[in-house]
């Protein structure tokens, strides 16, 4: 039945209810239909051997159930990164350890946002982050890092210092 994403922190709402707005509404896809679930599976593995995809970049996965996944990226049968908008480690690390080989790396992202755009900030959040995910990712060497995207404000445009610019990319 059709609702609206209210509340992020409900897990259930984030899966089952609608994206969007009264303007621009994205559907929820019914993935407890096995023939919807066969579907997507087959379309994927034959896109996948179509086109010879080395990859597949996977946007907003936390808004599909999360046992949809392992088949999902099985049938693709290559690298899988998924796009997790979360800061919490924890909440992200558990589809990299589940059903994705990778996910963006959102928790560096904002440590190393909030370090290079803040006055009152320090390299002491990055640090955090780098250790907080070593505990709750079962390989970080295959996590997505970034300091820009479609998502979020672009980093250029609240940073303009060249120099902090290029120590954000280094990280």
């Amino acid at each position: 039945s059709f609702c609206w994403v209210e509340d992020y922190t409900n897990q259930t709402q984030v899966e089952t209810c609608w994206l969007g707005d009264e303007n621009v509404a994205l559907p929820d896809i019914n993935t407890e239909d096995t023939s919807v679930v066969s579907t997507w599976n087959n379309w994927i593995k034959s896109l996948v051997s179509e086109y010879d995809f080395d990859a597949i970049r996977i946007d907003t996965v936390k808004h599909v159930r999360q046992n949809f996944w392992p088949d999902f990226v099985s049938s693709a049968g290559v690298h899988a990164i998924g796009e997790i908008l979360d800061g919490d480690p924890a909440y992200i690390a558990a589809y990299q350890n589940n059903s994705m080989n990778s996910v963006f790396n959102y928790p560096l992202f904002y440590a190393i946002d909030t370090a290079f755009n803040s006055t009152s900030a320090s390299m002491s959040q990055v640090v955090s982050a780098l250790n907080n995910n070593r505990i709750q990712f079962k390989d970080t060497t295959l996590l997505g890092n970034f300091i820009s995207n479609h998502d979020n404000p672009r980093f250029e445009s609240h940073v303009s210092d060249i120099a902090l610019r290029k120590n954000a990319v280094a990280m």
